[in-house]
């Protein structure tokens, strides 16, 4: 049974705004704060300048580091400034400068560290939040980036080791756990992702993707009631939790239960947009539910996404049968059991219906499909004959 799988990149948003980290003074771009006049409109504000402490501007910091370039100090603050004002390519070469100087400096690093992420630049801000962390190895918000911007490179090993910091902190320790999931995740170590996602709930980080995380990975150690119960619970939190309804539905599907999985698959598709797993179990149900017409829909969209699958061929194959396209399902279904025999297995479920429906043709490929895999099947031998008398063969 297919189940729907939704690793979909880690990244979880930094939180925190640049200016937490600038001059300590009060140094916000001017608010328009220019009242409507008579016509409902302000008047045009006149663009100021932005400026640092004590009002110093971009031109008189200019001044000041010619005359003395080895203040680190002024070239962090002319960096914040031209930062601020959009200039971002000088800003980085200033904020470098300062952090040359000094090396003990925080705070040009930490801000490298936030433009690079912004920039999408992550093995450089990787690079500067690691420098940061080591002037100052107490800082959440470093350390958190630190290890964002790590996964971010596939550096799983140092991520984990910043997220180790960062729990030390204290701060935000259920989205640390969360993080360190992921991180084990990648890495290879379901266990140890379980056992952080527990630990992201206990600390009050109970979201739908949390629970939808544990569900799942309950549901690879087989441990079905805890998984259903966990997947319950990340709906509880989120209704319309893709994850979460796909594998509640796939669950209900390998107990058999395909009439309490059809709602949950159903919905399922409508969130998962490019969900392969979610639509072939969808369509399955729908099949054994004989809702035939209907299967053919969300088997389609699958085989559009992932053609190649060999139970998505052999189902989809089925409901273009019932719908009367039998030389089209016909090839798919002989193009899987060709390539899996076992695949014959799957078919002799639908030879009663598909003679109900009056689809006696699609009936005998199905039972020739049925020999391609099965030469020896002395049943469908017999049906096969039966049919083909019928059709007057």
């Amino acid at each position: 049974m297919l189940l729907y799988r939704c690793w979909v990149a880690a990244g979880i948003a930094a939180l925190f705004v640049i200016s937490g980290c600038g001059p300590k003074t009060d140094s916000q771009t001017p608010r328009n704060t220019a009242r409507p006049g008579p016509g409902g409109t302000a008047p045009p504000e006149r663009r100021r300048a932005v400026t640092g402490k004590d009002g110093v501007t971009i031109e008189t910091l200019r001044a000041a580091i010619k005359k003395d370039p080895s203040k680190a100090r002024l070239q962090f603050e002319l960096a914040f400034l031209l930062h601020k004002s959009g200039k971002l390519d000088e800003a980085i070469n200033y904020y470098r400068n300062a952090a040359a100087i000094d090396h003990a400096y925080f705070q040009p690093r930490f801000n490298l560290g936030r433009l690079y992420m912004a920039r999408k630049n992550f093995a450089e801000a990787a690079k500067w939040f690691g420098r940061a962390a080591e002037v100052k190895p107490d800082h959440f918000e470093c350390q958190y980036n630190h290890a964002l911007t790590l996964i971010h490179t596939k550096q799983y090993e140092a991520a984990e080791k910043a997220l180790v910091e960062a729990v030390k902190i204290g701060k935000m320790p259920g989205r640390v756990h969360t993080l360190r999931a992921v991180v084990s995740l990648r890495r290879g170590q379901p266990d140890l992702a379980l056992k952080s996602y527990r630990a992201a709930v206990k600390a009050g980080h109970a979201t739908a993707e949390v629970w939808a995380r544990i569900g799942y990975l309950l549901m690879r150690k087989k441990k079905s009631s805890a998984a259903a119960a966990a997947l319950k619970k990340a709906l509880a939190a989120d209704p319309n939790h893709g994850l979460a309804l796909a594998n509640l539905g796939g669950m209900f599907m390998r107990k058999g239960k395909v009439k309490q999985a059809l709602p949950y698959l159903r919905r399922a598709a409508k969130v998962v947009k490019k969900g392969v797993g979610v639509r072939v179990n969808l369509g399955l149900a729908l099949l054994r539910l004989k809702k035939f017409r209907q299967s053919l829909q969300p088997l389609k969209e699958a085989y559009a996404l992932k053609p190649e699958l060999g139970l998505l061929q052999i189902s989809y194959g089925v409901s273009l049968l019932f719908d009367g396209k039998t030389k089209r399902g016909t090839k798919l279904i002989v193009k899987a059991v060709r390539a899996k025999r076992s695949m014959a297995g799957l078919l002799g479920g639908y030879v009663g219906p598909l003679v109900k429906n009056k689809k006696l043709d699609g009936a005998i490929e199905v039972l020739k499909a049925i020999l391609l895999g099965e030469p020896n099947n002395r049943v469908a031998k017999k049906n096969l004959l039966i049919l083909l008398r019928r059709r007057g063969d």
